[in-house]
């Protein structure tokens, strides 16, 4: 794996996709067996959370063996650079905002509301497990690696492509202008977290930024 190429990484991502969606697939042949006893949106929420806790546990358990992930440590530098993450999320959602608003005509702002903050409670035990699965995956182990053979310019941006199709769910989209603007958004969000494991050495703002985006889109 030191010797991991461009090709070869996007096969382990294809791969390390592949897992995921089969486990996905697993799990939801268990929600619908207990549907049938229990409240279903409960059955969701503990299944789902189940699920991505043990992507993530796998993930992990296989960059800790690989010796691509250290400890993280919560010094004045990290913090610096985990508030830098925060705002540099917030800054992006807003310029999205302003896109959508002005350019495509969206209505970029809708207000706060209480029921946004009910999905976002509602999808934090499962859903951010796995959006950290997949920082851990792409940054500590497809970035890491390939970084060894390609200038920094090439490995981010190769590695945001790999990250926004990988990220592409083309069964919930009805036209190509929702995929192409889904590849998009997906792969300016992977080239900023890939810049911003590169400058800090830690996988910690990398996953902030995007928790935090994720965070602020949906209660905004």
């Amino acid at each position: 794996m030191k010797n991991l190429t461009i090709p070869k990484a996007a096969l382990f991502a294809l791969l390390y996709i592949f897992i995921i969606k089969c486990f996905e697939f697993l799990v939801s042949y268990v929600q619908i067996f207990f549907i049938w006893n229990y409240d279903s949106d409960l059955v969701h929420l503990i299944s789902t959370s189940l699920g991505n806790g043990i992507v993530f546990s796998v993930t992990y358990y296989f960059l800790k063996k690989k010796k691509l992930i250290n400890s993280i440590s919560f010094n004045q530098n990290q913090i610096k650079n985990s508030l830098i993450a925060i705002l540099v999320s917030l800054l992006f959602l807003l310029a999205l905002m302003l896109f959508n608003g002005i350019v495509l005509k969206i209505i970029p702002f809708s207000g706060i509301h209480f029921d946004h903050f009910l999905i976002m409670f509602d999808i934090i035990p499962g859903q951010l497990l796995l959006l950290i699965s997949y920082e851990l995956f792409f940054r500590c182990f497809i970035q890491k690696i390939i970084q060894v053979q390609y200038s920094k310019k090439t490995t981010i941006i190769s590695v945001a492509f790999l990250y926004a199709f990988t990220s592409l769910n083309l069964l919930s989209f009805t036209s190509l202008f929702y995929i192409s603007y889904s590849f998009i958004l997906t792969l300016f969000l992977g080239i900023i977290s890939g810049l911003l494991y590169d400058k800090s050495k830690s996988i910690l703002p990398s996953i902030i930024f995007i928790v935090f985006y994720y965070l602020f889109a949906i209660t905004i």
